[in-house]
């Protein structure tokens, strides 16, 4: 099993999403817990032109998705989520955030 770690403005995202694109969101996210690097299409997939390797977790039924990485031995963190209209510029965040939290600029809770 491998330990997620959201940011407060993922999990902000999370709460505000609707109940079901919340259920659906908490499925994927049980899913990376249990298959971590394992965790293929359609769930997860690598973001191409991400210095940081983000990748995103894919909920295709809304379009939602939450970016993460790998970082310090298998945990995986959430940075950002959005959906298909803003993936442009999330992505770009994201990457952004992950750098950010590898420098240790940026702290994030254990849940």
């Amino acid at each position: 099993m491998y330990e997620v770690n959201l940011l407060p403005k993922a999990e902000k995202w999370l709460l505000n999403l609707s109940k079901p694109q919340l259920r659906e969101m908490v499925l994927l996210i049980k899913r990376l817990e249990i298959l971590g690097y394992e965790l293929e299409l359609p769930y997860s997939r690598p973001l191409k032109g991400t210095k940081e390797k983000v990748k995103e977790l894919r909920c295709t039924k809304y379009g939602n998705r939450l970016y993460y990485i790998h970082h310090e031995n298998k945990v995986y963190i959430g940075l950002l989520g959005g959906d298909k209209k803003s993936q442009t510029r999330d992505v770009a965040q994201a990457d952004k955030v992950a750098r950010k939290l590898k420098r240790g600029v940026i702290e994030y809770e254990k849940h």
